[in-house]
């Protein structure tokens, strides 16, 4: 499910966002985020992971949930670190 919902999420990111200042600080808006093309391709990408572990069973697809969880929380934890 949530495979799906950052696949969605990385497609609409490219509708909003197109693919100018690729890893700009600042992005477009997205509902209330702002996304650039950089984060669209990780959110396309962890979502095609997600999903692939998904239909290879319960196991890697926890697996895989919670290794997302892990990364996306350091990496959002680093964010609010360095970029205030």
């Amino acid at each position: 499910m949530f495979g799906l919902i950052y696949t969605i999420l990385g497609t609409v990111g490219f509708a909003v966002s197109g693919f100018d200042g690729f890893a700009a600080p600042r992005g477009d808006t997205l509902t209330i985020f702002e996304v650039n093309p950089l984060q669209n391709l990780v959110h396309l990408a962890l979502g095609w992971w997600m999903v692939n572990a998904g239909f290879r069973g319960e196991g890697p697809g926890l697996r895989a949930g919670w290794v997302a969880a892990v990364v996306l929380g350091l990496l959002g934890l680093a964010g609010v670190t360095w970029f205030r």
